[in-house]
């Protein structure tokens, strides 16, 4: 069984994953609604959780894209590392009927 964890990356990282500098992630955590919510362990500590930015980005993505979640989810799926987490999600949101 594949194990998921949470990794909560710093602003620096954040930065870098979305090839922006640290003043624009705090511009763009304060102006976009939609732009998952930083954690704060304590004024100088603040994280945020890479799956809801993954999940951002991948709606963003979408709705430029014209096209649902669900159909950027299966375009990823098919030539990446996504794949197994994106199986894995659609089980967790689609159970199997209990026997």
């Amino acid at each position: 069984m594949t194990s998921y964890t949470l990794t909560q990356l710093r602003a620096e990282q954040v930065a870098e994953k979305l090839g922006i500098g640290v003043t624009k992630l705090y511009e763009l955590a304060a102006k976009d609604p939609d732009f998952p919510k930083p954690i704060h362990h304590s004024p100088r500590w603040v994280v945020w959780f890479e799956c809801e930015l993954d999940a951002w980005m991948i709606k963003k993505a979408a709705k430029e894209s014209n096209i649902s979640v669900e159909e950027m989810g299966q375009r990823l799926a098919v030539n990446s590392a996504f794949r197994d987490m994106y199986g894995y999600l659609m089980k967790r949101k689609n159970p199997a009927p209990a026997m």
